[in-house]
């Protein structure tokens, strides 16, 4: 954990990892990092950042907790969580004004709620994304994957544009697949694109 004097606080695994880790009691540790509290850095910057060798963990980060970045005099706050591996999001994000930024090299999973009004929300998956639970957010939300993109669960956004963006590296292998019964929605303004090049299912 690092706070730096700009108020900036980044969580990260500085070294790669590249063989199974075992917890206390022997078993293997199933996420590289997992958060669960509450963390705040109005008007700063959030990362989790985690690297390792393919395979070693379930979820390279698993954010189930409370971030927030909201602007404070002038300054916008970022949240970034960044991994090699797969990423699990179902927490609350708060950036007002601000920014989130999910990167990861494997598979994305989300939900939860993403507070960005006046600011940007943006996902960008390697081999595919899913929303596995009920996804808020408001501000313009942009959800990307190389691969194919799954919606298993209602998206709403207010006040911005909704996009998805399937076979993001443009190779011909990008499917959007919106199971029935799901929902897909944007209040007060914001249109919903998607693209794909591959099978489009819409509920």
């Amino acid at each position: 954990v690092g706070i730096s004097p700009q108020g900036l606080i980044s969580i990260g695994i500085d070294k790669p990892v590249a063989q199974q880790v075992l917890d206390s009691n022997g078993q293997p540790v199933s996420e590289q990092i997992k958060q669960s509290g509450e963390i705040n850095a109005d008007g700063g910057l959030i990362s989790l950042d985690a690297q390792a060798a393919d395979g070693l963990f379930q979820y390279a980060i698993n954010q189930q907790g409370i971030l927030r970045a909201d602007t404070l005099e002038e300054h916008n706050g970022i949240i970034q969580i960044v991994a090699a591996g797969a990423v699990k999001s179902s927490g609350v994000l708060k950036a007002a004004q601000g920014e989130f930024h999910i990167s990861s090299g494997g598979a994305v999973e989300m939900g939860g709620t993403y507070e960005a009004p006046q600011g940007k929300i943006k996902a960008e998956a390697g081999p595919g994304l899913k929303i596995t639970s009920e996804m808020e957010a408001e501000g313009e939300t942009t959800l990307q994957a190389r691969g194919d993109i799954e919606v298993l669960a209602d998206v709403s956004v207010d006040s911005g544009p909704l996009t998805f963006l399937a076979d993001s590296d443009l190779n011909g292998l990008g499917s959007f697949l919106q199971a029935a019964g799901t929902t897909l929605a944007t209040t007060t303004l914001g249109d919903i694109l998607i693209s794909s090049s591959g099978q489009s299912t819409l509920a």
